[in-house]
């Protein structure tokens, strides 16, 4: 294996280690401000929006590269957007 291949590879693992982190701290920031009020439709579109972008962070992160992927978030490989704000760009 060439070194630039396990430099991508550490790279892909830590870009799915810091998506799943994401994950939790979303899940327990929801869990901390206690039950969802479903009446609220507009907390439930952000949830559901939120919900959407780290599905979609899930997915690329632990998705082969093969080529540069046609409508990636900011056009950026998830390991150039480690660090950004969740939604940054809305």
């Amino acid at each position: 294996m060439a070194a630039e291949e396990i430099d991508q590879d550490v790279v892909r693992a830590a870009a799915q280690t810091v998506v799943i982190e994401e994950v939790r701290a979303y899940v327990e920031q929801i869990r901390s401000h206690g039950p969802i009020d479903l009446a609220d439709t507009g907390r439930l579109v952000g949830h559901l929006m939120s919900a959407e972008v780290l599905l979609m962070n899930i997915a690329e992160a632990f998705t082969p590269a093969t080529a540069p992927t046609e409508g990636t978030s900011h056009g950026l490989p998830l390991h150039q957007r480690i660090g950004r704000p969740l939604c940054a760009d809305r």
